[in-house]
């Protein structure tokens, strides 16, 4: 074939590809950016999961359209959501704080495309006024305790606690990750914008708290893999079951000793640590330190997690847990109805959600590519992938939806040039 005809195939499949993609935003991305998200803490958490990936992308397409889209779902809500969210408990407030991580994520972005005219009046502050009130004053609940004072005490207990009567006393949670997270974006933010941020010491000392959590929490692993948490979740309940590859009768309770952490939650771990380097500039050491951890969590993802397609499963799973155990997660759990939970892989579905591009590696984008030339997936894939939700949840994803919203996040999953 001439090179100008070949030139012109590609100008054309390219031209496809991208009516495609556009045709998927407008499916997914813009309508959840049009809604009131924060209208319950669940809808913006799931919104959040959503739209992390297409936030991301946005920024390293440098497509300002959808950089506005972001802009103007910011601005309302900061002029009339932002007072809506007012149930600051438990598992509210660890909700609240993944929404809240994309508006963090929006702030550091814009920041360093040197745009930072698309924040939105006071965001900053606010961000950094929920870090403060969070770290210094709110009452934090705790396993087999009362609440304490403040994020900033619990934390100090657990850091200090050395002999637990049970592992997860001493467990790092989620909203603490996230107040990690959302604490480095704002020095970043600062240091790339030349702009100052209130309640500056409250927010160092949380990104030198993560630094010490990320120091000591960590575990390396064969083949130079990393997890974080290794064994602080061995006998809660949700992991005892994690030696039987399947719910039955015949289950037993029985704690597995260093077990990772699962990997559903684990999946916003390549963009926390992400967060952390870019609280750092490059020529510090402990920018290096966050970088390194994500790259041997990267080494670990694909050592243990990361299951590629077979003849019997033609698209990739993940086990179950970070250290490549791949047994029942979550048996009997509250939200799942008596018997319910996760069986092997039935957590693969979050692998759809593009978080694990933040890994930052050719190869994990290569990935990504190659899972999305598989959709639209059949619907007897669909079943692995949302089996074990409770029923409300699977009634809501239905299969043309699914592949809408995960066909898109893969796609720009597989494009997004890795987080520096």
């Amino acid at each position: 074939m001439p090179a100008a005809l070949t030139a012109l195939c590609l100008l054309a499949a390219i031209g496809t590809q991208n009516a495609e993609e556009d045709r998927l935003w407008k499916l997914v991305a813009t309508p959840l950016l049009k809604a009131e998200l924060w209208s319950t803490p669940d809808r913006g958490y799931t919104a959040c999961a959503l739209l992390m990936v297409p936030l991301q992308s946005a920024f390293y397409d440098n497509n300002e359209a959808r950089q506005k889209e972001f802009s103007d779902f910011f601005k309302r809500y900061m002029t009339t959501g932002k007072d809506k969210f007012t149930d600051w408990g438990n598992p509210p407030r660890m909700k609240m704080l993944q929404f809240l991580f994309m508006h963090s994520e929006f702030i550091r972005l814009a920041a360093a495309a040197n745009k930072t005219e698309l924040i939105p009046e006071g965001m900053p502050d606010f961000l950094a006024s929920v870090v403060d009130r969070l770290w210094t004053r709110e009452n934090s609940i705790a396993y087999n305790r009362g609440p304490f004072p403040s994020m900033k005490a619990r934390l100090i207990y657990k850091l200090d606690l050395r002999n637990p009567k049970k592992s997860y006393e001493r467990a790092i949670i989620d909203e603490e990750k996230f107040i990690f997270a959302i604490a480095s974006d704002l020095v970043a933010y600062s240091r790339l914008s030349g702009k100052p941020v209130p309640h500056r010491g409250s927010i160092d000392e949380v990104v030198q708290a993560a630094y010490d959590v990320y120091s000591s929490y960590g575990s390396d692993q064969p083949g130079g893999g990393w997890i974080f948490g290794a064994g602080t979740w061995s006998d809660h309940q949700d992991y005892v079951y994690a030696n039987d590859p399947k719910r039955g009768p015949d289950l037993r309770a029985m704690p597995v000793p260093g077990i990772g952490e699962d990997s559903s939650h684990s999946h916003r771990m390549p963009l926390w640590l992400t967060a952390q380097a870019a609280a750092y500039p490059e020529s510090d050491p402990k920018h290096r330190f966050f970088l390194d951890l994500r790259s041997r969590l990267e080494k670990q993802f694909f050592n243990k997690v990361l299951v590629p397609p077979t003849n019997d499963f033609p698209s990739f799973r993940t086990t179950n847990f970070m250290d490549g155990r791949n047994g029942v997660y979550r048996f009997n759990y509250k939200g799942l109805g008596e018997g319910g939970g996760h069986d092997a892989y039935e957590l693969s579905g979050t692998f759809l959600l593009g978080w694990w591009t933040f890994l930052g590696s050719d190869r994990i984008r290569r990935t990504y590519q190659e899972q999305a030339a598989k959709f639209p997936l059949p619907e007897e894939l669909w079943k692995t992938y949302i089996s074990g939700l409770s029923e409300d949840r699977r009634v809501e994803i239905n299969t043309t939806k699914a592949n809408n919203e995960r066909g898109l996040l893969c796609r720009l999953a597989a494009r997004i040039g890795g987080p520096r």
